[in-house]
């Protein structure tokens, strides 16, 4: 069977938008399946999104790689060409691009640091993991602060506020972190598209 038209992803959409919308406000835009997309049901449809151009989403409504090769630990920004992900409408262009610092790793785990922090964390064993020696050397002769060290390390590793100490990122994601793979970013001059369809 043919997928229905309004499973399709917004990129598929060819929208009429509102420009003069008020920022950050619901607004609703009348948009219509691409003539080369094969589907069942209703072609067109209204649908209600934020007022905001695409590159102006929160983090997690983007994707985002890096244009050019990042420099572990290095400090200057590089250009990350983004994408917005393909169930949020916005106001196009879709693809954009960022300035942003690159996320480096050197392969800790932020499962393992977890663990270790809750079941060895009075011994420090979460430090030493992390490259923080001095600091595990202090946790472990003072068997975790009494306990009141370990648990609250055990909290902040498990919110991804203590990270390694070469300043890198966990290797895989953590869904309680409180910031975003990219950060301290800063959209690039782009000329806002008058034109009203989704690419």
């Amino acid at each position: 069977p043919k997928p229905q038209c309004q499973d399709h992803s917004m990129e598929h959409f060819n929208c009429a938008f509102n420009f003069s919308c008020r920022a950050g406000m619901p607004v609703m835009a009348s948009c219509a399946i691409a003539s080369n997309v094969t589907c069942s049901g209703e072609r067109t449809f209204n649908i209600t999104h934020r007022c905001a151009y695409c590159y102006q989403l929160p983090a997690h409504q983007h994707t985002c790689k890096a244009k050019d090769p990042c420099v572990t630990g290095a400090a200057t920004p590089v250009v990350h060409e983004c994408t917005a992900v393909r169930d949020v409408l916005c106001l196009p262009p879709r693809s954009f691009q960022k300035l942003s610092t690159c996320d480096f790793t050197s392969g800790k785990s932020w499962r393992v640091a977890t663990i270790l922090s809750v079941v060895l964390g009075g011994f420090g064993a979460d430090r030493f993991y992390l490259g923080h020696v001095g600091w595990g050397a202090l946790k472990l002769f003072s068997f975790g602060g009494l306990g009141l060290w370990a648990l609250t390390d055990a909290v902040l590793v498990s919110l991804s506020y203590i990270k390694p100490a070469d300043g890198s990122a966990y290797y895989e994601s953590n869904p309680k972190a409180p910031s975003s793979r990219i950060a301290s970013s800063v959209t690039l001059p782009d000329p806002w598209h008058s034109a009203s369809s989704c690419h």
